[in-house]
């Protein structure tokens, strides 16, 4: 069976390189002379510290995607806008789609037909519509 201390035998010539600036010999590692304890407790202490500081800083806002389309349907009970719109640049191609929308008020004034311009952001696992009003007819 082999000991902890086998496995760092490649590092024997380092430790004896220690030794002699030290001048007193090192233990060869062990599960008898390296206490996990010791680094254990200073591990889980670093941890929890970085931890802390990751949910303290600010989290970045998910970019802001602008596109328009034409409403093809809405549902106010579900709160989603179908949509045939354009290009959205740095976010998808041109297509027919349904979005959720960030808050049902958006799709108020809203008819099938009408030329929309609307801004979508990514929260959590969906894609919202947080702003939604009348664009130009098309040229």
């Amino acid at each position: 069976m082999a000991v902890v201390g086998d496995l760092f035998s490649p590092f024997d010539e380092q430790r004896n390189g220690v030794h002699r600036l030290l001048g007193r010999r090192l233990p060869k590692a062990s599960m008898t002379t390296a206490e996990p304890s010791a680094w254990w407790g200073h591990a889980v202490v670093i941890g929890l510290v970085l931890l802390l500081a990751a949910a303290r800083a600010p989290a970045q806002p998910s970019p802001v995607y602008e596109g328009t389309g034409s409403v093809l349907g809405m549902n106010e009970a579900r709160g989603t806008l179908d949509l045939d719109h354009g290009p959205i640049p740095g976010l998808m191609p041109p297509m027919r789609m349904r979005f959720a929308v960030e808050r049902v008020e958006l799709l108020r004034g809203l008819h099938v037909g009408d030329r929309v311009r609307f801004a979508l952001q990514a929260r959590g696992d969906q894609v919202l519509i947080i702003r939604v009003e009348p664009a130009p007819a098309p040229e």
